[in-house]
């Protein structure tokens, strides 16, 4: 017994005595030290450790807390709360430290640092800043050294242990276990750890959730790898076979077995995503030598998209059913990455990987219109294509695509046009691939190559599509299209040109020309060339000429209209809008966003050009002969010069406008220029009280927001005159004075003419000459006009019949909306009241003399324009009592 608890006392005491010197020999701070430094030599990254300690008792075990990496002077990449690792005993007998298994606890990772004083820096892919010291100056300092195809040596004894003792130290690990891991992109960390809230990628930092990594057999040929997660709220699971770890370690830079690999992974609340991932590294120390092959399902864009974080797919933008076939991938020959550290490697590794193989079908895709594409895409419609393949048995076999897509409703109530069956080859896999990285300015990639490509569409017998010649740099393809309808506006087209796309080694290098340009539609036909000098270039520059044979703006201006009213609920704009008439316009409420494309084109774009048209039809107007140079820059736009003929006299003139603080300012020139009279009138929200050709002569000038400020700011004289028009009737009922109580009008009333001269100052208006002829129905006069809206005019209305002249002078006051029309004072002689009332009483009508010979619709247009178009005869008076005087009118006496 005595023996017994002898022996027992000796083995405890030996036990202490070996923790006790162990812990003497075996520093903390060294293996601290040691690991930061392998660490930096092969990352460039920098480890501090807020606590660490070993353990002998009741087994060996290292643990750090408080573990941050960060590059010198940089917010933190990742921090740990802890890693900690139990170590094998008997291995310490041969000077190794073997842990069974490495575990870390709450790691937050930056995958994409955002907001870091010099990012180049302080990213995962900065280049490297610091380099473990030549294995010869490690020997010459008595340091560890690494043995040729072994694990990694660390000095893992106190300064005070015997030299002896404290070289050639393995380190070996056989499992890694990670527990509540978070990946985060875009976040601005102090030291403490992001929220581990999921959130939505694209609008503020998004997380993925790694709750469980495990990855076992490391000290084996073939590692086991497990992991599981989230991200935004998606969960998906990976596991499978990778290659040894130690391949990654300096020591075995020179082993060339291949370093194989083969994952399984699903995705999905119900697994419907499933992918398999195979292939080998030929080097996988320096990434290089990659063939892997890809193959799996997607049954529902929106997990994937959330997922992969593409908020396109996640949202819905983009619909996506029905993905499934396989990918193989090779690198490229001879391509290298920039930079030789491994993480500047891993982020070119995608950019140096080409298609050997490929497969691919879609059961369904769903496109939505993009943006600033309005009007040439049908409005509340998506692009959906069907049955679409993608196939390349080999990379120098023909790569086919062919399927179908047609535009269809957005609420799929409704039944959209026939499908485009189409097929489109392009000459190889490879050539193809190639084309893809020189177009989208992939690094590496060389400065010019091209694939032949041949596309054959049709719409059943409505329409057609072919397309033939090299896609790449430089491109040069023929296009050929008939279509029944091309977005909202351009209906049974017919055309075709050449269109070539070059690089330049300008800045914005790219170019894109158009040639030979044919079409014709229902709307317009003609020809014309284009061309987009530094495509990608803050400031492009445009060049176009076209020339039209016909131009139907009548059609062209329906389309538009009835596209601005087609309901605007899906862009979310509410369904009634103002209901005032300056804002019925479609410009009454411009705004002055900066969002607005044509604001967008004048403030990045150089533009010139020459518009022309032998014939142009507006509402109301048929031009001849019409010519149009164009520039713009900086914010400005000039037309000039803009001729026209018509009916033979030909117009001119020049319009400029400029973005401003302030709006936009305009100078218009008219010497003279003719437009519709109702276009300008609904635009100015006064509706259709005058029809016909609205000529003006004269400079003005102005800015605003809208239209509304811009005439609230007119400076300049113009003069305007329309003939042989339409007048709506209302307008002339006040003006009967005493008798508009007592006859009915008609809807509109023939115009022979209507002309003034006004002049602007601050959108104040002087307006002089005026002269109206509707029938027998003449007004003359003059008055002012206020930016607010008040009027103040004196009229002189003249009915004129039988030989017989009567008048009766009027004053016009109040507002544009609410006039206030009442008799001014003036001579009583020979005047007569209509219902019998003495001479000057208050129905005051001058009635009697002879008309004067005088043409006042001459007089008043060459006055107001300088000239006098083709005007027709004055109307001549008949005979008649006072029911012929009213009937003379155009209007009616009570039946």
């Amino acid at each position: 017994m005595k023996k017994l608890l002898g022996g027992m006392i000796i083995l405890v005491l030996g036990v202490l005595g070996l923790d006790i010197g162990l812990h003497a020999l075996i520093s903390p701070a060294a293996l601290q030290l040691r690991v930061a430094r392998i660490l930096q030599a092969q990352t460039g990254l920098q480890m501090k450790v807020e606590k660490s300690g070993f353990q002998f008792l009741p087994w060996p075990a290292f643990r750090f807390e408080g573990v941050t990496l960060a590059r010198p002077g940089c917010r933190p990449l990742a921090t740990a709360q802890r890693i900690q690792g139990d170590i094998a005993f008997m291995p310490l007998l041969k000077r190794e430290i073997s842990l069974h298994e490495l575990k870390t606890h709450d790691v937050w990772i930056n995958a994409a640092p955002q907001g870091q004083t010099d990012q180049a820096q302080c990213g995962w892919a900065a280049p490297m800043v610091a380099s473990a010291a030549p294995v010869s100056a490690q020997a010459s300092a008595g340091q560890p050294v690494q043995g040729p195809g072994s694990g990694p040596v660390l000095s893992v004894l106190s300064s005070s242990a015997p030299q002896r003792l404290r070289a050639w130290w393995k380190f070996s690990l056989d499992s890694l276990r990670m527990n509540g891991t978070r990946v985060q992109w875009g976040a601005q960390p102090d030291n403490a750890p992001a929220p581990a809230a999921v959130q939505d990628f694209g609008v503020v930092p998004a997380t993925l959730l790694l709750d469980h990594v495990q990855v076992t057999s490391l000290q084996s040929a073939s590692p086991w790898l497990e992991a599981s997660g989230r991200h935004s709220g998606v969960p998906f699971s990976l596991k499978g076979h990778v290659g040894p770890w130690a391949a990654f370690l300096p020591g075995n830079a020179g082993n060339t077995a291949p370093w194989a690999f083969s994952l399984d992974g699903q995705a999905g609340k119900s697994a419907g995503e499933r992918a398999t991932l195979e292939g080998h590294f030929a080097d996988v120390a320096a990434l290089a030598g990659l063939h892997m092959s890809l193959q799996g399902q997607v049954q529902s864009g929106e997990e994937l998209g959330h997922l992969l974080a593409v908020p396109a797919l996640a949202h819905g933008q983009v619909g996506l059913q029905g993905l499934k076939g396989s990918l193989l991938l090779t690198e490229q020959e001879g391509a290298q990455g920039e930079g030789a550290g491994f993480l500047q490697r891993l982020r070119q590794l995608p950019s140096r990987m080409a298609p050997s193989k490929v497969k691919l079908s879609l059961a369904r895709l769903v496109l939505p219109a993009p943006s600033g594409a309005r009007g040439l895409w049908p409005a509340h419609e998506v692009l959906t294509g069907n049955g679409l393949q993608l196939g390349a048995p080999a990379a120098t076999a023909p790569l086919t695509l062919d399927g179908a897509v047609q535009f269809q409703p957005e609420t799929a109530q409704q039944a959209g046009p026939d499908p485009w069956a189409f097929q489109m080859k392009f000459a190889s896999l490879q050539q193809a691939a190639a084309a893809w990285r020189i177009l989208t300015g992939q690094p590496d990639t060389v400065a010019q190559g091209t694939v032949g490509v041949s596309l054959n569409a049709h719409q059943g017998d409505k329409g057609r599509l072919q397309l033939t010649g090299n896609v790449g740099l430089p491109t040069d393809v023929r296009v050929a299209l008939v279509a029944p309808q091309l977005g909202e506006i351009v209906h049974d087209f017919d055309g075709q040109g050449q269109v070539k796309l070059t690089r330049a080694d300008a800045p914005g290098g790219l170019s894109v020309s158009v040639d030979g340009l044919t079409f014709r539609s229902r709307e317009a036909s003609g020809t014309g060339t284009g061309a987009v000098q530094h495509l990608l270039h803050p400031h492009p520059a445009l060049n176009m000429t076209l020339n039209f044979s016909t131009l139907d703006g009548t059609a062209l201006w329906d389309g538009w209209r009835h596209l601005q009213d087609a309901p605007q609920s899906a862009l979310g704009k509410p369904a009634d809008a103002s209901a005032s008439p300056a804002a019925a316009g479609p410009a009454g409420s411009e705004s002055a966003g900066s969002g607005k494309p044509w604001r967008r084109f004048l403030q990045d774009w150089t533009a010139t050009g020459h518009l022309a048209a032998a014939t142009l039809k507006l509402p109301e107007v048929t031009y001849q002969d019409v010519v149009a140079d164009f520039r713009s820059g900086d914010g400005r736009l000039v037309i000039d010069p803009l001729s026209a003929r018509l009916d033979g006299t030909p117009l001119s003139g020049s319009l400029a406008l400029q973005l401003g603080p302030q709006g936009v300012h305009f100078d218009l020139k008219a010497a003279p220029l003719a437009v519709p009279a109702g276009l300008v009138l609904e635009g100015l929200g006064w509706g259709d009280l005058v029809q016909g050709t609205l000529r003006l002569a004269g400079q003005v000038s102005g800015q605003g927001h809208d239209v509304r400020q811009a005439v609230g700011s007119l400076n300049g004289t113009m003069g305007f005159g329309v003939v042989d028009g339409r007048l709506d009737g209302h307008l002339l009922a006040p003006l009967a004075g005493p008798a508009a109580g007592l006859v009915k009008v008609k809807p509109t009333l023939g115009l022979r003419c209507l002309a003034a001269r006004t002049s602007f100052h601050e959108g104040a208006g002087s307006l002089n000459g005026l002269v109206l002829q509707a029938g027998h129905f003449l007004v003359t006069g003059k008055g002012t006009f206020a930016p607010g809206g008040a009027v103040d005019f004196s009229l002189q209305p003249h009915i004129r019949v039988a030989g017989t002249q009567i008048s009766a002078p009027v004053q016009l006051k109040g507002t544009w909306d609410r006039p206030e029309i009442s008799l001014s004072g003036g001579s009583a002689a020979g005047a007569a009241g209509m219902n019998g009332g003495p001479s000057g009483g208050v129905h005051q009508l001058d009635i009697g003399g002879a008309p004067a010979e005088t043409d006042h619709c001459r007089d008043g247009l060459q006055a107001a324009l300088g000239m006098v178009p083709p005007l027709s005869p004055a109307h001549e008076g008949g005979h008649g009592g006072q029911e012929g005087l009213l009937r003379a009118l155009g209007i009616g006496s009570g039946k």
